[in-house]
């Protein structure tokens, strides 16, 4: 099982607080300024969820719906202190799993890393029994 997370946000505070979050569930985490940079890094394609501060990162939705598209297994979670990002709002409903407002609480974090990791799980499983019966 892949065991990276990737964080897109320019705030260095805000990736220093997800990344302890992330390193006390005993995973990698890979950090990067923009969406741009992260499209562009190898570790992105070994991530499995992206945290993506949409305050310090400022996407667009083509930005989400491309990274989405680049790497299809890719789950997203949006961080803000806003409630509704109108602009994105296609990009939300198509690209990203779910929104938490910044800064997350840890519990809650936690509770939605882990319902990914679940799923994933579950679905590589599958795809793994898949494999073996071809």
């Amino acid at each position: 099982m892949r065991k990276d997370i990737a964080i897109i946000s320019s705030s260095e505070n805000m990736t220093d607080s997800l990344k302890l979050v992330i390193e006390s569930l005993g995973f990698t985490a890979h950090s990067f300024k923009s969406l741009e940079i992260a499209s562009t890094s190898p570790e992105i394609s070994t991530s499995y969820l992206a945290l993506i501060d949409l305050d310090s990162v400022k996407p667009d939705s083509s930005s989400l719906k491309k990274l989405r598209k680049l790497f299809v297994n890719l789950e997203i979670i949006g961080l803000s202190t806003q409630n509704y990002h109108p602009e994105l709002r296609e990009a939300i409903r198509d690209s990203v799993f779910t929104s938490l407002i910044k800064p997350p609480y840890e519990d809650e974090l936690i509770y939605w890393i882990k319902s990914l990791i679940n799923q994933i799980s579950v679905k590589d499983a599958g795809d793994d029994r898949k494999e073996s019966l071809s």
